[in-house]
């Protein structure tokens, strides 16, 4: 759990894809309690899948968001830019 650190709201902060171990808990309920996590995190309803069009920016807070992208043509040419704002880390 995270808590944001202007907003004050708990998030439960848990990467898809990283080698997560719960403390104080036996191998086989801990890995169970995780993959449990993770499917309440992809669940539809939490998703946002924009729509693109040209000259769209999208914004979003990387401390409590979980993104990925979905395959896209080849031919399709993408502008990424990384913008970083000062600010406390959660906790």
């Amino acid at each position: 759990m995270r808590t944001h650190p202007e907003s004050g709201r708990k998030a439960l902060w848990l990467n898809t894809r990283s080698e997560v171990e719960l403390v104080n808990y036996e191998d086989q309920a801990g890995n169970a309690l995780i993959q449990k996590l993770r499917e309440h995190l992809l669940k539809l309803e939490f998703r946002y899948e924009h729509q693109w069009e040209e000259g769209d920016i999208v914004f979003w807070d990387n401390q409590v968001t979980l993104h990925s992208r979905q395959p896209f043509p080849s031919d399709q040419r993408r502008l990424l830019k990384r913008i970083s704002l000062a600010g406390g880390r959660p906790f």
